[in-house]
């Protein structure tokens, strides 16, 4: 499901290699920094088993890690669903540690295990986060907070766990992923897209431009936990009772505009349209209280450290 506080953006890095562009998006959304490796682990006698567990951070290349960080703001529903909106402000980070590992809220830790002729295969664990029946949200700046949850009950924070599959095809790229949530819905979550880029010249100055249609999926259990209504949940909320299955549940196309402001800095335009469907259309959640049809708009401005910096200056000088 949609997370809470949560827009899906991305921050193009684009550096030269082998004659042409790469290209990687970044999402963002809350701040969030975390750090992960897994280099080798020293094995001593002489040392207690659990420090054989720890990562030697000095073996890394401090050169290698990349921070993106900035804030912005946001429109979007109360909840996936709703037919009422709030603006949001949040602050944005998105770390990295060469090309193989970053980490942010809506993406949550990743590390690529392959990337070989346009394939990538990438582990995640991502966090999905928790829906309130208050309604109400930590980030928001204006808008009143809504009562359609009341009597449905709070989700809880789910960690979901699993992989998603990659093909670049130069100006198309195309991604699925899958994930399994532990704790919170507990259930099989997955969504599939393909990307269209375009690069346009603004006098010396690259604008890129992204278009990328996509659908989400996922089981009954899933469904169940943000639009289903139990018998207690149909007592409490005034909602009659609802049982849902798996399937498809969202169709969308979100477009992203890129702006460099410097060689380290830029502006991120996003919009997003998307459509509800299957069971969580049919919901009375939806149908009773809120909108299938959803909308999404929002800007940050981001500035780049380290690796990251250097990716941002090649992709605005060429050099």
């Amino acid at each position: 499901m949609e997370r809470i506080a949560l827009i899906y953006v991305s921050y193009v890095m684009i550096r030269n290699k082998m004659g042409r562009f790469i290209i990687k998006s970044i999402a963002v959304t809350a701040l969030a920094l975390c750090v992960g490796a897994s280099p080798a682990l020293a094995q001593t006698a002489s040392k207690p088993f659990f420090r054989d567990l720890l990562p030697d951070f000095s073996n890394y290349d401090h050169s290698k890690w990349g921070l993106i960080a900035g804030a912005g703001a946001y429109v979007s529903p109360n909840y996936t669903g709703d037919d009422a909106y709030r603006v949001r402000a949040l602050p944005f980070a998105r770390a990295s540690y060469g090309d193989n590992f970053w980490v942010s809220v809506p993406e949550g830790a990743n590390y690529r295990l392959y990337d070989k002729d346009g394939w990538t295969v990438t582990a995640k664990a991502e966090m999905a986060f928790p829906r309130g029946e208050d309604g109400k949200s930590f980030f928001a700046v204006s808008g009143s907070s809504t009562d359609d949850l009341l009597g449905l009950g709070d989700i809880k924070p789910s960690v979901e766990l699993g992989g998603a599959l990659g093909y670049d095809a130069g100006p198309i790229s195309f991604n699925g992923s899958v994930r399994q949530g532990v704790g919170g819905h507990g259930a099989l979550i997955g969504d599939a897209s393909v990307s269209y880029r375009k690069i346009f010249k603004a006098g010396e100055t690259p604008i890129a431009v992204f278009l990328t249609p996509n659908i989400k999926f996922g089981e009954a259990d899933l469904l169940q936990t943000y639009y289903g209504v139990t018998p207690e949940q149909s007592i409490g909320s005034g909602l009659p009772e609802y049982r849902t299955s798996g399937g498809i549940y969202s169709i969308g196309i979100n477009t992203l505009a890129f702006v460099p402001t410097s060689e380290k800095s830029a502006f991120i335009l996003y919009g997003s349209l998307r459509e509800l469907s299957g069971d969580a259309k049919d919901a009375p959640l939806i149908q009773q209280r809120g909108s299938s049809t959803q909308a999404f708009a929002g800007v940050f401005w981001v500035r780049a450290f380290g690796q990251d910096a250097r990716r941002a200056k090649e992709l605005v000088t060429g050099r």
